[in-house]
């Protein structure tokens, strides 16, 4: 079963994204930092979800993904607050796949898990 990795701070809003993810059939690992997120996208993994509001340096962790030809093809799924053009911004710069605010994450999450994540998720299931 492939996984998604998660990098949300938040519990409860990780907790709505683990579920609609579990219920699309994958598999979700939380990551406690972005310093760890590099280490944890090994074989098997189909996607990140970030929360661009994490405290810590996930920009270079998502940059640094993207520059190993090992895990440069896997999909970064981020979200920030609308009101928060700098972050948007910034996860563009570190080369995340998609971009959408918080509040068209929470409505159309499945979708979006989806339309991400699931066409790379047939392969090993």
């Amino acid at each position: 079963m492939r996984s998604l990795l998660l990098l949300i701070p938040d519990l409860f809003f990780g907790v709505k994204v683990a579920d609609a993810a579990r219920a699309l059939g994958f598999a979700t690992r939380d990551v406690a930092s972005a310093a760890a997120l590099p280490a944890a996208a090994c074989e098997g993994v189909a996607g990140i979800v970030v929360d661009t509001q994490v405290r810590s340096d996930w920009q270079a962790a998502v940059r640094a993904l993207k520059a190993d030809p090992a895990t440069a093809n896997i999909p970064v799924l981020a979200f920030a607050p609308h009101v928060d053009v700098e972050a948007t911004r910034a996860a563009v710069a570190a080369g995340c796949d998609r971009i959408v605010t918080r509040g068209k994450l929470a409505s159309e999450l499945p979708t979006l898990l989806r339309e991400l994540f699931e066409p790379l998720s047939g392969a090993d299931a």
